[in-house]
């Protein structure tokens, strides 16, 4: 059986992720974990004596083993005449999220991990716990909005997958293979189409001295390329006229086209050898990340 590890809010924020596990385990049938961390330096503190430790853990994980318990009965939605599977609920003591995560989440035989990132000036403002969970967390990470999104006009767009064909090498290959199969998976959770971005890098500096044809530079990026576009574009049907070609900086041209295509979701590829620079993860999926203003899926190939 399929299942959603949930990353909670704390409680005083709304639970956005929750909300977006829900649709997607009514969708799937899929079962929960939902889990909420808690923990306060002082409890680790060695200037504290250890009995005083001990009742300030104690009584800080009954709190939140009560807000859980009047979370989920106050949820309709979590009733078993509602919601197919028995819900697991994890209140848990560390600091060190990402570890815990990455080490439960194949215990619990999770195929999914669902958490909040909060917008900072419109865009989603990633966080060490976030980069984290990139780099150890062996399984999809699909990041919800802790806003509800702008109502955008018109109907839903399609998914929007991001494929980097700079590289022709295997481990691009089975990245690039990964993000198109779970952009298909979403779209038909989400009732809509797939539509694939890749980005044509081009240098403003080396335009400006004219010393790059940004006509002619695509035009032999995607000669090159054309053989592995076809591949893939077979393998998971997608259509040419579902295919987008921007020239420019990566982060920046693919939010102008999910901007276009009121794409819902873009579905991003990472690499977890990729990932071991602090607090970022050092590729095309960083410079995305950094400036996404809707939810994200992001992939390991």
């Amino acid at each position: 059986m399929k299942r959603i590890f949930t990353i909670l809010d704390k409680p005083k924020h709304p639970q956005s992720a929750l909300e977006l596990s829900l649709r997607l385990a009514a969708a799937e049938d899929r079962a929960l974990t939902l889990a909420s961390f808690c923990w306060d330096p002082i409890a680790d503190h060695r200037d504290v004596d250890k009995q005083t430790r001990a009742m300030l853990k104690k009584a800080m994980l009954d709190d939140r083993k009560i807000w859980l318990r009047a979370l989920l009965q106050d949820d309709d939605r979590l009733n078993d005449r509602v919601f197919n599977h028995p819900v697991r609920q994890r209140v848990v003591w560390t600091n060190a999220i990402d570890d815990w995560v990455a080490k439960h989440v194949t215990r619990d035989s999770a195929d999914l991990i669902v958490k909040t990132s909060h917008p900072a000036n419109g865009r989603f403002l990633h966080t060490p716990l976030d980069w984290g969970l990139l780099e150890q967390a062996q399984v999809p990470i699909w990041f919800a909005q802790s806003k509800p999104p702008r109502k955008r006009r018109g109907k839903i767009g399609p998914v929007l997958a991001t494929i980097d064909l700079r590289k022709d090498d295997a481990q691009h290959e089975r990245l690039n293979r990964a993000v198109l199969a779970a952009a298909a998976s979403a779209a038909a959770t989400l009732d809509t189409k797939v539509h694939a971005v890749c980005v044509v890098e081009s240098s403003k500096v080396l335009r400006d001295l004219d010393l790059i044809d940004p006509r002619a530079h695509k035009a032999r990026f995607l000669k090159r390329a054309r053989p592995r576009l076809e591949a893939l574009t077979e393998a998971f049907g997608i259509a040419r006229s579902s295919l987008h070609f921007p020239t420019g900086k990566v982060g920046q041209c693919v939010m102008q086209v999910a901007g276009k295509l009121n794409a819902p979701l873009l579905v991003v590829g990472t690499s977890a050898r990729r990932t071991r620079q602090k607090f970022g993860i050092g590729n095309s999926a960083q410079k995305i990340l950094g400036r996404a203003d809707r939810e994200v899926l992001a992939v390991h190939g």
